[in-house]
Order: structure tokens, then C-alpha cells, then sequence
């Protein structure tokens, strides 16, 4: 299982716009989130209660860890 899978299997559940997984879309939201001492793999954007409970599905399977973030807008 890998990395890749589990975001394939994320862009076929919440479409390619709500996981941003390439160099630059990562490094302009890390700057914007989380200290510079930690480097996420990807930022996933799931629109529902639903799409976070598949995330965190998929996300056991491929044994992938996650960080979950929120700008207070819940």
C-alpha cells in the first residue's frame, strides 16, 4: 500500500481540485497552516462529514497518517 494509492483513491472520492498533492500547491498552503518544521505530503479539502469518514477509511487501509486542519470555519 502506498501513498500514491491512497491519493489516487482521494482524487476518485473528492475529485482532482480537492487534493492538492504537487510541490507548489503544497508548499503555499503549508506556509499558510503549519510551522515550517513540518512538510505534509498532500492537503485533502473533503466537503462533507461523509468524504471525511471515507478519507479516514482509505486512509487505514493504505495505513497513510493524517493531520487533520481547520481555519475555524467548521
Amino acid at each position: 500500500m502506498s501513498l500514491e494509492t491512497f491519493l489516487s483513491a482521494a482524487r476518485d472520492l473528492l475529485g482532482d481540485t480537492h487534493v492538492i498533492s504537487d510541490e507548489m500547491g503544497v508548499s503555499e498552503r503549508a506556509r499558510e497552516i503549519i510551522p515550517s518544521v513540518f512538510r505534509p505530503s498532500a492537503y485533502l479539502s473533503p466537503a462533507s462529514r461523509d468524504e471525511v469518514t471515507e478519507i479516514v477509511c482509505l486512509a487505514n487501509a493504505q495505513r497513510v497518517s493524517l493531520w487533520p486542519v481547520s481555519k475555524g470555519l467548521n
